[in-house]
């Protein structure tokens, strides 16, 4: 089981009184996963093949853009909540807004409770220090 090497950085405000942390914990060595391959890695627990799996992902995104686009919240149990936020091209909000300079805002991907423990679970054995 590979462990997760971390290591101290001076954060850049940290001679500021609303400084709490003169350090932050920064991961080292991180690597980003690509579909395909978290792909490879699902068909080891399941009968899919990879490419049936990456065609699911590829549907789920579709799907919850769609959604997300009719203004609807997007749940996926266990994992996370998708919802999106409106704002104004000008960033200003008179109250006075039409459709046309009604734009989105941002994206909210907000992990659920449950799946913030199984991190929490999955990280214990794994943490080290860099040093």
């Amino acid at each position: 089981m590979d462990r997760i090497e971390y290591d101290f950085y001076e954060n850049p405000n940290s001679k500021s009184e609303n400084s709490k942390s003169k350090y932050h914990i920064r991961i080292c060595k991180r690597q980003k996963i690509s579909t395909k391959s978290m792909a490879a890695r699902l068909n080891k627990y399941t009968t899919l093949t990879p490419a049936d799996i990456y065609a699911t992902i590829t549907a789920l995104q579709d799907a919850i853009s769609g959604e997300l686009g009719a203004g609807n919240i997007v749940v996926l149990d266990g994992i996370c909540q998708f919802e999106i936020t409106l704002g104004t091209e000008s960033g200003v909000v008179d109250g006075l807004e039409n459709g046309k300079n009604v734009v989105l805002k941002s994206v909210n991907i907000r992990p659920l409770p449950e799946f913030v423990d199984m991190v929490k679970e999955a990280l214990k054995p794994r943490v080290k220090s860099r040093g």
